[in-house]
């Protein structure tokens, strides 16, 4: 018996407990993988215990709730406004197995992304769509969740790791998209004209620029496009929510540029080598 009040066959009683909804895991590796975490609580906790006579052990009620959050060990992953809800369920096994009992050290119960796609399985047969989904976010495609998204909490909704303004219009500010400039160059959006910078452009003019931007209501990134996958290139969205109404969008890429059909505005076209004019009425291209 610990200073938490423990006994071994106590311990394994608590884990073996059914799969969670958020794919935690039965059976021996599930209970081997908690049951170290809970023997290294049981020991600070142990030691923490003052020799008075008088110290009150907490009863089973109380620590048969304690977990690897609730224990002291954890604890701080969880203090933010957004919390995963394997972590706030104590529910570690889902995403971690014991690989050195002694060590007290754990790893994930899959490779990358696969950890993830345990719980979150409409993202991960999506990812195995090829011939429906054209284009695919380059860290969902290489597995890489983490490049965008803390796995236990976050002060940001989404659990995103950085800033992203959720607010659709506003006016551009830099700060206010720090997730996407981790990867995308700030110029993608900030030059009002390039001949290199991105392949969205007017001849020189960057659409990119205007959209998010220019007149003051520059719209976000998600506005446009889709952070994981889409059925259209350039992770373009099939549709744009305008109030209550979902307003469909095609978009339809050229050698030299694009097409995008009437969602926001009427259908344009764009194309970076003989740029084309507004007034210009747009069709798809053959």
């Amino acid at each position: 018996m610990c200073g938490l009040g423990m006994m071994a066959s106590d311990v394994t009683m608590r884990m073996m407990r059914p799969r969670t909804a958020w794919g935690g895991r039965t059976g021996c590796r599930s209970v081997c993988a908690l049951a170290a975490t809970f023997a290294v609580a049981c020991a600070f906790a142990a030691a923490q215990q003052p020799s008075s006579e008088s110290t009150k052990v907490p009863d089973r009620a109380t620590w048969v709730r304690l977990d690897c959050m609730t224990s002291g060990c954890h604890a701080k992953l969880a203090v933010q406004q957004f919390v995963h809800a394997p972590v706030s369920q104590g529910a570690c096994d889902s995403c971690h197995e014991a690989a050195d009992e002694a060590k007290h050290t754990f790893e994930l119960v899959g490779e990358g992304a696969e950890s993830c796609f345990e719980c979150h399985e409409d993202l991960g047969d999506a990812l195995e769509e090829s011939d429906t989904y054209l284009s695919r976010h380059f860290p969902v495609a290489e597995g890489d969740c983490l490049s965008c998204h803390d796995p236990h909490a976050s002060k940001l909704a989404g659990l995103l790791s950085s800033s992203y303004r959720e607010r659709r219009y506003g006016r551009f500010d830099e700060d206010q998209f720090e997730l996407c400039f981790q990867c995308h160059d700030a110029e993608l959006v900030t030059e009002p004209e390039t001949d290199e910078t991105t392949k969205f452009r007017n001849g020189e003019v960057n659409l990119h620029h205007l959209h998010t931007g220019a007149d003051g209501k520059g719209r976000n990134c998600k506005t446009c496009h889709t952070p994981h996958m889409s059925r259209q290139a350039r992770l373009v969205r099939e549709g744009v929510m305008f109030k209550k109404w979902k307003m469909p969008l095609q978009y339809l890429p050229t050698k030299t540029g694009g097409y995008c059909g009437p969602a926001c505005h009427s259908a344009r076209s764009y194309d970076r080598i003989q740029a084309v004019s507004r007034e210009k009425p747009a069709r798809p291209p053959k």
